[in-house]
Parts: structure tokens; C-alpha cells; sequence
């Protein structure tokens, strides 16, 4: 206060005679505010509302297009549908020509696209879904058909490679295409990702079948005690058996797709064989039988 009183005052009434009239001033100018202020809020509330609109017509074109993905997908769907249908409806009882066993792994590849496009299709109201399972059921039993024909076309390959492995003079003609038919089917399991499904048959109609022969004598008689040495005239027997009847398979199955296991199925059968019919051979507490 005496540093203000004495070397300050007259900067402090300076500075005070310019500050009148200040506040004068600001009411003047803050007068127009309120009304600005009123704009900008109406300005927003227009922009919320425009930017409500827009999500809502933002929702509707979704709505549309995924309208639009499901009728497309349900086309197409139908139009491979009618496909398929229509190649049962025409295709031949045996498939030794090579045009029909292309037409065969044509449909193969159609049925796998079919179950894709299923994944694709996503209805987005209660008829849809109704629409969708209907379809879902037509297209299902369509593959279930087809996969069918497939197994039973592929067990006749394999019974009819057997038997004319146990001809004396097989004809080389009929030998080729019964290989071409097992490679176009085996490539069709492929496709379908069915090579599982291709093993077990391979074992249930060729694997079982040389085992079963080869060790069937096991189950009378004696022999059954048979010491280790007497045994390895059968196992040469069995190994060339499977090299006859079942390596050819094999063979072809791993120029399609390694996915194919034959060997483990051939391996299965002889292990289930084995130890029903031959335990002694794995009892280490028979010296004399074990091997």
C-alpha cells in the first residue's frame, strides 16, 4: 500500500480511467451471445436428427444387402440344386466310360460348393429361416444320395478288383479301368473330405477279407500253439497276400491324397485278427509262443 501510495498511484488512477467504461462494453458485445447460443443449439438438435436419419437409412441399405446376399445365395444355391437333381435323373448305372467319370467328380465338387455356400446363406427374418431349413434339408439329402452312389460304386470297384486278382488270367482292359474308376472315386472322397470314410471301406471290404483268409486257420485245431517258427511261412504268406491284393489300392489312394490312412487300415485288421485269434504270440510269459 505506501509502495502503491508513493511510486504507484499515479500508474493505479492511470490504469483505473482506462478500465472505465469496460464493463459497458462487455454487456454490449455479450448481448448478441444468447441468441447465437440459441442457434448453435438448434443447429445440433438438426444434426442429431440428420445423423439419426442417416443410421437409420445406413441400417435399411444393410438390410437390403444382406437381402439381397441371401436371394443371390438362395439362387445359386437352386440353380446348382436343379444341377445335381437333374444329373441324377440322367446318369448312368456304371461309370466305365471317363466322360461319366468326370460328370461323377464334377458333382463331387458341386456337392462340396453346395455345402459352402449353406455356411453363406444367413437368413434375417422368421420366413428365411423357415425357407432356409427347408432348403438345408433338400440339399442334404441330395449329398447323402449322391454320397451313396459314390460308396456303393466304390465297394463295386473293390469286390471287382479282388475277384479278378484271384483270376488266373484277369483281363489287362477291365484291370485299367477298374484302376481308373477306383482313382476317380478315391479323388471324389477327396473332395469331399471323406478319406476317413474311404479307409473304412477299404478295410471293411479288402483288408478284412485277406486277413480273415490268410489267418482263419488259426482258430482250429493246434495250430493256434503254433511255436515262432512255425509261424513265419503264414506271415510270409499274409505279406505277400496284401502286397497282391491290397498295395495296388494303396498305391493309388497316395497318388490322390496322402489323407488316405489304407495302411493303417490294413495294419488294423491284421492287429484285430492278432489278438483275438493269436494271443499267445504277445504273451512274454509264454517264451516258446512269444515273438
Amino acid at each position: 500500500v505506501q509502495l502503491i501510495n508513493t511510486d504507484l498511484y499515479d500508474n493505479f488512477l492511470a490504469v483505473a480511467n482506462k478500465l472505465s467504461g469496460v464493463d459497458v462494453e462487455l454487456l454490449r458485445i455479450s448481448e448478441p451471445l444468447p441468441e447465437m447460443m440459441g442457434k448453435v443449439d438448434k443447429a445440433t438438435k438438426k444434426l442429431e436428427d440428420s445423423r439419426d436419419v442417416v443410421e437409420q437409412k445406413l441400417q435399411e441399405c444393410k438390410a437390403i444387402d444382406a437381402n439381397r446376399c441371401y436371394y443371390l445365395q438362395l439362387l445359386k444355391t437352386t440353380v446348382m440344386e436343379d444341377k445335381i437333381t437333374d444329373w441324377f435323373d440322367s446318369c448312368p448305372d456304371a461309370g466305365d466310360a471317363q466322360s461319366d467319370l468326370d460328370n461323377f467328380r464334377r458333382i463331387a465338387i458341386e456337392c462340396k460348393q453346395l455345402q459352402e455356400d449353406e455356411a453363406r446363406s444367413i437368413s434375417t427374418c422368421c420366413e428365411q429361416e423357415e425357407e432356409k431349413q427347408a432348403m438345408l434339408q433338400r440339399t442334404q439329402a441330395l449329398r447323402d444320395k449322391y454320397e451313396g452312389l459314390l460308396q456303393d460304386r466304390f465297394v463295386y470297384v473293390l469286390r471287382r478288383q479282388q475277384e479278378l486278382v484271384l483270376e488266373e488270367e484277369p483281363g489287362a482292359q477291365e484291370t485299367d479301368a477298374l484302376k481308373g474308376q477306383a482313382a476317380a472315386y478315391l479323388d471324389c472322397y477327396r473332395i469331399l473330405e471323406k478319406e476317413e470314410l474311404a479307409a473304412e471301406l477299404f478295410r471293411e471290404h479288402v483288408c478284412k477279407e485277406v486277413v480273415d483268409k490268410v489267418l482263419s486257420w488259426t482258430v482250429t485245431g493246434n495250430q493256434r500253439n503254433a511255436p515262432p517258427e512255425a509261424l513265419q511261412q503264414l506271415f510270409a504268406e499274409l505279406l505277400g497276400t496284401i502286397e497282391k491284393r491290397c498295395i495296388p489300392l494303396v498305391e493309388i489312394a497316395m497318388r490322390i491324397s496322402v489323407d488316405f490312412r489304407f495302411i493303417k487300415s490294413i495294419w488294423k485288421c491284421f492287429m484285430d485278427v492278432a489278438i483275438k485269434r493269436m494271443q499267445n504270440i504277445f504273451s512274454p510269459g509264454i517264451p516258446s509262443k512269444f515273438h
